[in-house]
């Protein structure tokens, strides 16, 4: 089952990454999923709806796209000392 606006909303035209945190208790995670398409991504984070904005692995999760030019857009790899943080493998992520 895909994210709840699947196929209603068309992808993004430029690369775009969304981060969710699944037990975060605030909002229903679901619905913070990108359609997947060529250059989108889903990262999923283990923090809370309040971590999101300091967890070190959301930090780096945003960083890491903005990094790189759009035209040369990869997919995220979490560094090894916060992979334990993201949900993996993540069922939201085209590889």
């Amino acid at each position: 089952m895909g994210p709840p606006f699947e196929g209603v909303l068309d992808a993004l035209p430029m690369p775009a990454t969304s981060i969710y945190s699944p037990p975060n208790g605030i909002d229903v995670w679901g619905t913070c999923l990108d359609r997947l398409a060529p250059g989108t991504e889903n990262i999923g984070v283990y923090t809370t709806h309040l971590g999101l904005v300091h967890h070190p692995a959301v930090i780096w999760g945003i960083a890491d796209p903005l990094a790189h030019p759009a035209e040369r857009w990869e997919p995220f790899r979490a560094p090894l000392p916060l992979r334990m943080a993201y949900v993996t493998p993540s069922p939201h992520r085209r590889t």
